[in-house]
């Protein structure tokens, strides 16, 4: 817990602290009813995220052909069908508008391709595990310790299989499932291992960046919470795999993430100062640390091509299709390739409806954690005062790789948003008093389309004025 007291008087009890004074604010009712859940279920879905990071059916052949990831979660989701159940209800759907915006999200993709008549398309389920696998993160992850626990598991099976790609990369050992992005040596007309690469959903570098930036926040916390001198050190260890890990990527994006999360947790620490320090040096290590030349461009399209991309999707959007979109799944039929920008991703293929939800996925944890900070509210443990800022710092650092990645749909994002969702679940009622930080109803909607908007428009002036 940081202390406020030399500059916040009369703010001794107070645990979180914002720029403004204290301010009155309406205690919305929180159910109290909590269902109890399963030990199994928490280990089913424990498994589901195991395969998710590790993604063991890429790295032995022997398991190619085992849809294991399917099997596992199919299993969880019987072992926890009240608990998703009850997430399902009106009234709990009312004090989460992330989950209304998660379903939102399916239900665009549905609409995307009804409108234009493609009803193959409006069947498809793909995205429909991605959205039981939330509703099993924010229902089964229910309470502080379990929140810790999660959080240790997911750093802790990502950093193994990050260790594996980067021990692979620097040919220590040979792992048949995992290929690196390669160069020629100038000389003798050789290759050598350039930007590394992980397995599954992290196969490109820019993913599995983001993915490092995720989970050395979660060690950061790790080590900050630690007890004993000996665990201080195991986090320690593992932050040096991932620091190796990110600058064997070599990506920008991955470094921009790290920036935003580092930013992040000096404003929590130092203040405004710190923010503008770090941001600075960041832009001066970017060049350095990537080992690339300045821009944003990845493997496959320089900036500027980026930038195009986004243009020709911004003015498809445009047409008949701004409602509901062009349909999931179609962007890559627009030039070729996919957006290299979650958010005008959305927007494009399910239209103003389904980026709005993309959007809230986002915002509302977001919107829960200021008004937590802005409002001083109290709150009962520890624990969760402690893991405050770096739930903050990995959810900014995300929103920011998406910036240079097209991962709508993908488990990665949807594990990031089910954590900080969870986190402000439990949050609500360990706040004293107890009390809805976010809501379903017309303020929230307002507070939804005008983010959206603002973030719409800024796109399509920066495509405009950059091309």
């Amino acid at each position: 817990m940081f202390s406020n007291k030399g500059r916040y008087p009369n703010a001794s009890n107070a645990w979180l602290i914002g720029m403004a004074g204290p301010r009155q604010t309406r205690s919305l009712p929180v159910s109290t009813t909590q269902l109890p859940t399963s030990p199994v279920s928490y280990v089913l879905l424990l498994g589901v995220v195991a395969i998710t990071l590790v993604r063991p059916m890429d790295l032995l052949t022997s398991l190619n052909n085992l849809p294991l990831y399917q099997i596992v979660l199919a299993v969880a989701l019987m072992a926890n069908y009240v608990g998703i159940r009850d997430q399902l209800k009106i009234a709990r759907l009312r004090q989460q508008p992330a989950t209304v915006c998660v379903i939102g999200v399916y239900l665009a993709i549905v609409m995307s391709h009804v409108t234009h008549l493609f009803l193959a398309g409006a069947t498809d389920i793909s995205f429909v595990p991605v959205m039981l696998f939330y509703l099993m993160i924010i229902s089964l992850v229910d309470s502080p310790g379990r929140l810790q626990q999660f959080l240790k598991f997911v750093a802790c099976t990502g950093t193994a299989m990050v260790a594996l790609c980067v021990l692979d990369h620097l040919s220590v050992i040979e792992v048949a499932g995992i290929t690196h992005l390669s160069r020629e040596i100038a000389q003798g007309g050789a290759s050598q291992n350039w930007r590394m690469r992980g397995v599954g959903v992290f196969e490109d570098p820019n993913d599995l960046a983001t993915l490092v930036v995720f989970l050395a926040t979660v060690c950061l916390w790790a080590h900050r919470a630690a007890r004993s001198q000996g665990s201080r050190l195991l986090w320690l260890s593992a932050l040096t795999i991932l620091l190796v890990a990110l600058v064997c990527t070599r990506s920008r994006g991955g470094l921009l993430a790290a920036a935003a999360a580092g930013s992040v947790l000096a404003y929590w620490r130092y203040g405004k100062t710190a923010v503008l320090c770090t941001g600075t040096l960041g832009l001066i290590l970017l060049p350095i640390l990537s080992g690339r030349t300045v821009g944003i461009s990845g493997s496959d399209a320089t900036a500027f091509d980026r930038v195009l991309l986004w243009r020709e999707g911004m003015h498809a959007m445009m047409t008949r299709d701004f409602v509901f979109g062009i349909g999931a799944g179609l962007y890559e039929e627009l030039d070729g390739l996919v957006a290299h920008n979650s958010f005008i991703h959305a927007f494009v293929e399910l239209g103003f409806v389904g980026g709005c939800c993309f959007v809230g996925w986002f915002l509302f944890p977001a919107l829960a954690l200021y008004r937590v900070r802005r409002n001083r509210y109290q709150c009962s443990s520890q624990q969760l005062k402690i893991l405050f800022p770096y739930v903050a710092a990995f959810l900014a650092a995300w929103c920011v790789s998406l910036l240079s990645l097209s991962r709508c749909y993908a488990p990665s994002t949807i594990l990031v948003v089910g954590t900080a969702a969870a986190y402000v679940s439990v949050l609500e009622r360990q706040l004293n008093p107890r009390r809805n930080l976010t809501r379903c109803d017309r303020s929230h909607l307002q507070i939804l389309l005008t983010v959206s908007s603002v973030l719409l428009f800024m796109f399509f002036c920066f495509t405009r004025i950059a091309t």
